[in-house]
């Protein structure tokens, strides 16, 4: 099949594209010539046999990237990074032959990766998601503040729905890749007073004819 190559290109793109889907089921109809040839090369008889290949289209991004779930407190008195919690897995799934040294969330952190050249997966045991998450952290603050304030309470459970940009960088910082990543954090907000102040209970016998 290798004449029709350009054509089962052509169809695996535009059913993947068609369907929105980076894997799926097709095929490819193709009339292929086949000759019998003499001992000097000449042909001898010729025919056209048609021929249906079942293909399997898939789309292998050349990033891909998973950040493990997580649930922090956050005080919306404090900075997010002052938030409790938030040690999460990251997986980096690189498709290609580049060299890449680093992974990197833009606008808030960049984790090493080791020297790797061509197609490689790593997992970042305890990637740091209050640094990954600190472009969002005025929309995490925005979120924490007004659903406290429409429950009227101090402490609530509540989600922040994101979408990270995520890099995979040659050694000289130089982006070989780069994807979307839709993140889901977990919040606990909490509002918790810049003052407290408690007093002990106690008694005392107190005589209206004396100060």
């Amino acid at each position: 099949m290798k004449r029709d190559e350009a054509a089962i290109l052509s169809r695996c793109t535009s059913t993947l594209d068609y369907n929105k889907v980076e894997s799926i089921n097709t095929v490819h109809d193709a009339q292929l010539p086949v000759t019998v040839n003499g001992p000097e090369g000449a042909v001898v008889a010729s025919t056209t046999v048609p021929y249906q290949l079942g293909l399997t289209c898939t789309r292998v991004p050349p990033l891909a990237v998973s950040i493990g779930y997580t649930r922090i407190e956050f005080d919306v008195n404090r900075p997010l990074a002052h938030a409790k919690g938030g040690l999460v897995p990251l997986t980096v799934k690189y498709n290609g032959g580049d060299d890449v040294a680093s992974v990197q969330v833009p606008g808030s952190l960049s984790y090493p990766l080791g020297a790797h050249s061509g197609s490689f997966e790593q997992t970042i045991a305890s990637a740091d998601i209050r640094a990954i998450m600190k472009r969002d952290e005025a929309a995490i603050l925005s979120r924490c503040t007004s659903t406290l304030d429409y429950n009227k309470v101090e402490s609530i459970n509540t989600v922040h729905d994101a979408q990270l940009p995520v890099t995979v960088n040659r050694p000289d910082g130089a982006v070989v890749a780069s994807t979307t990543v839709p993140y889901q954090l977990g919040l606990t907000c909490t509002r918790v007073p810049p003052l407290a102040v408690a007093i002990g209970y106690t008694r005392i016998e107190y005589s209206i004819a004396q100060p």
